[in-house]
Order: structure tokens, then sequence, then C-alpha cells
């Protein structure tokens, strides 16, 4: 679904107008929930952070950070942060994108998540699901993003407000794959609003050949 229908159907590398990874990740969520969402290995099984703050359970914040929680593999918030610092530094992402995600996610956790600037309640939706993750790796992908400094704000703020919207509101506990793949959608119509637009310049006109 990835390759043929995000990615070849509209162009091929570079033309695609969603991200074919996440596309493709809830391409097999939609169809195939129940074995997508089935976290169980070896007969064990237990409800991700994510589920057990959607059901009001307590949730051990320090092992979240870590990634020593039941969900997707390699989930620590410290590495993925680490990590996405790392491709920063080295020129490979620009920062407005991420900080965009993290501040908007963040201040609706705090005025509409039902516990205030709770600290740890804070850190614990930060550090659960695919929050930094997607701030870091997924959002900022350059083909299916804003090209300018102002629309990269603009859909970064609304991933973050998406997947808090997602996640309080929804059936489901996690709403980053989605929030995504929603502001892919509005890319081409934010650089049509945010692109600079030259004012008071002539057009050149060609001389006609003698």
């Amino acid at each position: 679904f990835a390759i043929i229908v995000a990615k070849n159907l509209f162009g091929g590398l570079g033309h695609n107008f969603m991200n074919p990874a996440l596309a493709g990740r809830c391409f097999l969520l939609i169809s195939f929930s129940g074995i997508v969402a089935n976290y169980a290995v070896d007969g064990y099984s237990s409800a991700t952070p994510l589920a057990q703050m959607a059901s009001g359970q307590a949730v051990n914040v320090t092992q979240m950070l870590i990634g020593n929680t039941s969900g997707v593999i390699g989930n620590s918030a410290i590495a993925l942060f680490i990590g996405g610092m790392v491709l920063w530094a080295m020129g490979g992402i620009t920062f407005e994108i991420p900080a965009a995600i993290i501040v908007s996610f963040t201040a609706f956790v705090a005025l509409f998540g039902g516990q205030g600037f709770n600290p740890t309640f804070l850190l614990a939706h930060l550090a659960g699901g695919g929050v930094i993750m997607a701030a870091f790796f997924m959002a900022t992908d350059y083909v299916t993003t804003p090209i300018t400094t102002k629309g990269k704000w603009i859909f970064g703020i609304g991933c973050g407000i998406l997947t808090f919207v997602i996640r309080e509101f929804a059936s489901m506990p996690e709403g980053c794959s989605f929030s995504i793949l929603l502001m892919n959608l509005l890319t081409p119509y934010i650089d049509k609003f945010t692109m600079t637009k030259p004012l008071g310049a002539k057009p050149i006109k060609q001389k006609e050949e003698a």
C-alpha cells in the first residue's frame, strides 16, 4: 500500500502526497487493527502506557522514558530525543516542526488534559506513544511538509493539536500517525498561503529575435 498507492500512483519518489510509511501503517491499523495492536510476545501481554492512562491507571514515567514498557519496539523517549537532536545538529532537519509539535501538544494536554500543569502527567504523555518519534523522524519528511518557515510552524502546531484531540476524544489511545497524514493533505494549501509573494517587481520581457 505504501509503495504502490501512496508513492508510485502519484509519480514515485518525491511526488507522494503523504508520508508512505505512515500511510502503510494507518492502512494496517484500519484494516487489521486486532492483529496490529496485539503486543503479546511469548504469552506475555499487558496494556500499553497510553491505554493505561486512558483507563485512569497509574504509569511508571521512568520506565517509559527508557523504553522498558509494553508497546511498539524501541520506544525510549530519551534515546529518540537524543537521536532527534543529533539529526538536527547535523542539519538533517530544522527545529520548527519538532518544536511546534512538542510545545503545542504539551500545551493542549496541560490546558485540556484534566490535570493541569502536572509535570509527571505531561511527561507521561510526551514519553508515551509516538510523539517524540513523530516530531523528529516522521513529521519532518521533506516531500510531505511545507517548505516555508511559517508553514512549518503551522504544520507542527496542527500535528500537535490533532494528536491531542485524537488521544482525548477518539476510541484509540494514540493519534500521531493520523494527525501527520491529515496535515500532509493540507501541506499544499499551507505552502500556498505562506509563500512570499514579490511586490512591485515588473515581469521581465524577453527580447524578440530580430
